[in-house]
């Protein structure tokens, strides 16, 4: 019993010893000492599969440290759950090291709360130098010896040689698929590694040996492959001459299967092959003795179409068929469409060529405008209207199309007036049937404009159950968005259609205004907020004068108001005028510091110091009146003027108190100094605080940490 539970009286002691270390003292000058500490959900040792799995948690509370008068603390050492966790792997291994009387653990050793793992991670820890010193010490002292990067190498090497050991007895092979993973390790890309690197000369002859004495062949041997390929296809030439001696012939169907082998498949294949000049020449010499015609089809049922073509040719006196065209159930439109694709690329058959040429194929045909017109006199004429339908064929030639094609050039303007005569000759009196109901809404416009004299019509107005007002509307939407025919757009301009008709009544009803005021003051300088029958006439007044400085006003209006005597440099908009008036807030409020929106005597003074800021950091204002505005006081950054008189407040609390240590909420003025003071230590121990602000702030004794200082 002794002998049973001695392996777990070295994991106790440890135990005993850490929990021993975790209490604090704190003695002060009268000799009394005090111990605080506070222990809290304490777990007891569980036994659990013959073995200990012990985990103890300690968790401190505040510790209310007795401070002696020499201002001395004892530092207190927590035992963390990362700790025990260690000692208890640490434990795990003298029992290995004990019992093997080594300290080689294989990484996949998984017994003892898997240790081969965990002596990994010790070992790659040492190497990054991120292993404590104490445990590093520990592990020295039992004898582990810390691998070199070969070493760490040939282990590796060594582990994956191991599985591929194990696979092979078993599986019995060394066949091992590309993605194959065996605890994690993707085995077939290692070997196929090996490979690459046995056919570049960089694999180690040591390892070379070790996968030969295992029985590996770097060169796949490929023989094997190629003489069951050689059966198959023995076999399928066997099942094509059953069928030859059954059906006569070796025209296999294509999805055709001899004793549940496609035979027809297979057929077709070897047919692909020979065409592209990769069969072997002893196959096709096998395949021409049992009666093998490669052409065979393909020649079928060519001499088959041709003789429907022939056909079509006595009925019809041609070769001009549509595509669709079928004859006997045989698509001979598209068929010959496939003769005359081969013959633009140079790849028909020359007997193929001629044969089509005497049957009487024309490849390329160039139609007229009178063929189509012939065409379209035959189609009224046994039809007795010209309402061609717009996918309508005749003789193989789309009318219907073509049809379309004039009614669109005639509507551009691109038909010309004979042929335009004689198309109206056979009949075609309505182009389209959207040009005739535009044809009809124009004519009630003339007859309007002849009645009320102008082309404004109410857009609830109705003429003959048209409305007219709408359909004005649209024709001046379709002239915005350019979609309007250039021949419509100008008819309509000719009887006096005005586009844009809103915006130029509301731009003379408001010029209107602006000459009463003329009239009334005797000058045209209105006040920027002046309204006048219920119009902002100086705001009106500001749009013109900065659409006539960019370049949009018309010259038409640009001509009446300069009539009236508009004067287009408006006083006090003057740069030196928004100077004055900053000078005259400059001696009011002493400074220069004016919020955005604020204005001065109706002028926009806050929107102007923006806008010198922007010239100014672009590079567009002059130096001359940066110049001025440096002598006024403007400050450019603002963010900068803030942040020194804060600065200068903390100085002044220096120089009261003696110290910078403000309290977070406290404020000095008003001003919450204790939270600037704070944002300053975050933005430094986020490298975020310019070094000159850092360095004003050191000059007056600023402790960056303060618990560190405490």
């Amino acid at each position: 019993m002794m002998m049973k539970n001695q392996k777990y009286l070295l994991p106790l002691l440890i135990l005993l010893m850490q929990a021993i270390s975790t209490l604090s003292f704190v003695i002060t000058n009268a000799g009394t000492s005090t111990v605080t500490i506070k222990l809290r959900n304490y777990r007891q040792l569980l036994r659990e599969d013959n073995k200990w799995l012990f985990s103890q948690r300690l968790d401190y509370g505040e510790s209310k440290h007795v401070i002696s008068n020499d201002k001395e603390s004892t530092n207190t050492t927590v035992l963390t759950k990362n700790d025990l966790r260690w000692e208890e792997m640490f434990a795990y291994l003298i029992q290995y090291t004990e019992r093997e009387g080594n300290c080689h653990v294989r990484t996949t050793y998984k017994q003892d709360g898997n240790l081969g793992l965990w002596l990994m991670h010790q070992k790659q820890k040492k190497r990054n130098g991120i292993l404590q010193s104490n445990r590093e010490a520990k592990l020295q002292n039992l004898g582990i010896v810390w691998d070199s990067k070969d070493e760490i190498n040939e282990k590796k090497w060594k582990n994956k040689f191991d599985l591929l050991v194990e696979y092979k007895d078993r599986k019995g092979h060394l066949h091992v698929p590309h993605n194959h993973i065996v605890y994690g390790m993707n085995l077939g890309i290692w070997l196929r590694r090996q490979k690459k690197l046995y056919e570049t000369d960089k694999l180690l002859s040591s390892r070379q040996e070790r996968l030969e004495e295992i029985g590996f062949e770097w060169v796949i041997k490929l023989v094997v492959r190629e003489e069951e390929k050689e059966k198959k296809w023995q076999k399928m030439l066997g099942l094509l001459i059953q069928f030859n001696d059954r059906e006569g012939h070796c025209n296999v169907p294509q999805k055709y299967k001899e004793g549940g082998v496609r035979l027809g498949r297979w057929m077709m294949e070897q047919r692909r092959i020979k065409r592209i000049g990769v069969l072997k020449s002893s196959r096709q010499e096998k395949m021409e003795k049992v009666g093998v015609v490669w052409a065979h089809i393909h020649a079928q049922q060519w001499e088959h179409k041709f003789t429907h073509l022939l056909q079509f040719f006595e009925r019809e006196g041609h070769c001009d068929i549509s595509r669709n065209h079928k004859e006997e159930g045989v698509n001979l439109g598209a068929w010959l469409a496939r003769q005359k694709n081969k013959y633009s690329k140079e790849q028909l058959d020359s007997s193929y060529q001629q044969r089509l040429e005497e049957a009487g194929v024309v490849w390329k045909v160039v139609r007229i405008w009178e063929d189509y017109f012939a065409l379209f006199v035959q189609f009224k004429e046994r039809e007795g209207h010209c309402d061609v339908p717009r996918k309508y064929i005749e003789n193989g030639i789309k009318l219907g199309k073509w049809l379309d094609a004039q009614k669109v050039k005639k509507r551009r303007g691109k038909l010309s007036s004979t042929r335009i005569e004689q198309l109206e000759k056979v009949g075609v009196v309505v182009w389209s049937e959207q040009d005739q109901k535009w044809e009809n809404m124009f004519a009630h416009l003339v007859q309007f404009k002849e009645r009320e004299g102008h082309c404004n019509v109410p857009q609830r107005r109705d003429n003959d159950t048209k409305k007219l007002g709408v359909w004005l509307i649209r024709q001046r939407a379709m002239k915005r968005m350019g979609k309007i025919d250039p021949v419509r757009q100008q008819r309509l301009e000719d009887i006096g259609i005005v586009w844009v008709l809103r915006l130029r009544r509301k731009w003379e009803d408001s010029f209107a205004i602006l000459v009463g005021f003329k009239e009334r003051e005797g000058h045209c300088n209105v006040p920027r907020m002046h309204e006048e029958n219920g119009l902002n006439l100086g705001q009106w007044l500001i749009r013109q004068k900065k659409g006539n400085l960019a370049g949009n006003l018309d010259s038409s209006q640009q001509k009446v108001l300069n009539k009236i005597g508009i004067v287009w440099e408006m006083p006090g908009n003057s740069w030196e005028d928004l100077f004055a008036l900053l000078v005259q807030f400059k001696e009011r409020e002493g400074h220069c510091n004016v919020p955005r929106k604020h204005k001065e005597n109706g002028m926009k003074l806050g929107a102007w110091i923006h806008n010198q800021n922007t010239m100014k950091k672009s590079g567009k204002l002059s130096s001359i009146r940066l110049q001025q505005l440096n002598d006024i006081g403007i400050i450019w950054d603002r963010l900068e003027n803030k942040w020194n008189d804060m600065f200068a407040v903390l100085v002044q609390f220096k120089e009261r108190e003696g110290h910078c240590n403000v309290p977070v909420r406290h404020k000095e003025k008003g001003i919450r100094l204790g939270n600037w003071l704070t944002k300053q230590r975050t933005a430094k121990r986020q490298g975020k605080l310019h070094s000159m602000r850092q360095q004003q702030l050191e000059d007056i004794g600023i402790v960056w940490d303060i618990l560190a200082k405490s």
